[in-house]
């Protein structure tokens, strides 16, 4: 079953075609890549699948439900989620807040006065174990601003999954990064 697609989808950008006619299909439970040279228009049609962009023709359904146009919070909340090629942190938080804030946005609830202090300490605990899984536990305390560019990639990759997924798309993930950073 496809849990997202694309149908003929295509982007203008006054007169400029960067994204021609482009059907995908992405099934349940697999890895999926898409190659191409510099400006052959993949984060253009990231966007479009996000919702930052709008489509000039053509429908994008994710999950049965055509998501055309949607507002980006939309459809992160249908469970398709994304990282950008640059980085977009909370340079003055520390790495932990910029999860926990991230599981905030992901939380249909949001806090209620009365529940704030056990939500954010569950908020915390999540947070805690996502840095663990993409190998950041141990900057938790250091604020984003001040990691080296492989760290900042990680961090934007556990505020992805912070938002607890089914589709995750990744824009250029290892752009800039070292063979280490990497593994």
């Amino acid at each position: 079953m496809s849990v997202l697609e694309t149908r003929e989808l295509s982007k203008d950008f006054a007169g400029f075609r960067a994204v021609d006619r482009v059907s995908i299909a992405l099934d349940d439970g697999k890895v999926h890549a898409l190659v191409g040279p510099n400006g052959a228009g993949k984060t253009t049609l990231f966007h479009m699948l996000t919702g930052f962009v709008r489509p000039s023709a053509g429908r994008i359904v994710a999950f049965g439900a055509d998501v055309t146009g949607l507002a980006p919070f939309r459809i992160s909340r249908m469970g398709i989620a994304r990282s950008f090629q640059i980085t977009s942190l909370f340079d003055r938080r520390t790495v932990l807040e910029n999860v926990v804030l991230a599981l905030h946005v992901a939380d249909p609830v949001n806090l209620r006065f009365w529940e704030s202090e056990r939500a954010v300490a569950r908020y915390r605990d999540r947070a805690s174990a996502i840095l663990e899984e993409v190998g950041l536990a141990a900057v938790a305390a250091r604020t984003a601003g001040s990691l080296p560019y492989g760290q900042k990639r990680a961090l934007e990759l556990a505020l992805a999954l912070a938002l607890e997924p089914k589709v995750l798309l990744l824009d250029e993930p290892t752009s800039g990064m070292s063979l280490e950073d990497v593994q």
